[in-house]
C-alpha cells in the first residue's frame, strides 16, 4: 500500500543543459515509481534515481538540492526543489 503522504510530495526541478532551461513539476511517485519504459523517460529523471529516494524525500518544502541533470555531461545542472 502506497503512503499518502508520498503521494502529495510534489518536486520543481530545473534543468539547464547547453544554454537550454527547462523546468518540469513531477510527483515523488513520477519520480521513483514510474512505469515508463526504460530509456523512454527525461535524462533527468534517471539521474535523480541513481541519487536514491532517501536524500530527495527527506527535503523539507522550499529546501533544494543540485544534481548533474544528464550523467553524461559533466557540464549539465540541475535543481530538485520541493513545492509540496
Amino acid at each position: 500500500m502506497k503512503s499518502h503522504t508520498i503521494s502529495e510530495i510534489t518536486y520543481q526541478i530545473i534543468v539547464v543543459e547547453e544554454g537550454t532551461t527547462s523546468i518540469k513539476t513531477y510527483t515523488f511517485e513520477r519520480l521513483f515509481f514510474n512505469k515508463i519504459k526504460s530509456g523512454d523517460d527525461w535524462e533527468f529523471v534517471y539521474a535523480i534515481n541513481e541519487l536514491a529516494a532517501e536524500p530527495v524525500m527527506k527535503l523539507n518544502v522550499n529546501e533544494s538540492m543540485y544534481f548533474q541533470s544528464n550523467r553524461d555531461n559533466e557540464q549539465s545542472k540541475g535543481i530538485i526543489v520541493r513545492i509540496k
